[in-house]
């Protein structure tokens, strides 16, 4: 729906949809999609799912931004670590573990899940500069490093004295 918006009024704007389809749903996805890009097939395109981790970083290193529009409340959201390694900032819905990893991170976007997608990445900054993405990086590994995720799990295991 937000692509059958934005695309055709934003000549600029490009979207890649990629992740996990299994098999059963993949026709009736891809006819959506076709719909869904009709005069703007060449920026809206379905990437699938990576086959490696290398693959994976390679495409997210691509992106502007992260969009997951994700319905259920995300207990982990690794996947928003994973971008921000690369400096790549996420929007995210305002529920699950989302808000915290945008807090943690200090950078990145919420939308509330009732709001039109469309509406929340429209109000996105189309340019990063390498600095910002440089800082996104740098926090991503001091807030969220084995180090330091290893230090916050001996704190919650370590009994103190009363």
């Amino acid at each position: 729906e937000a692509a059958a918006e934005l695309l055709p009024a934003d000549p600029a704007l490009r979207m890649s949809i990629g992740g996990f389809l299994p098999a059963l749903h993949q026709k009736r996805f891809l006819q959506q999609l076709q719909a869904t890009a009709r005069g703007c097939e060449d920026r809206l395109q379905w990437l699938g799912s990576p086959a490696t981790r290398e693959e994976k970083f390679r495409l997210l290193a691509t992106f502007d931004w992260l969009c997951v529009p994700a319905e259920y409340r995300e207990p982990k959201g690794l996947y928003v670590l994973e971008a921000a390694l690369l400096g790549i900032p996420s929007l995210l819905p305002s529920h699950g573990a989302f808000p915290e990893r945008v807090q943690l991170l200090q950078d990145g976007q919420l939308f509330e899940p009732s709001e039109s997608l469309a509406a929340a990445i429209r109000r996105l900054p189309r340019l990063r500069t390498t600095q910002q993405r440089q800082n996104l990086a740098q926090r991503c590994l001091d807030t969220s490093g084995m180090q330091q995720a290893g230090e916050a799990v001996l704190q919650i295991l370590t009994p103190t004295d009363s």
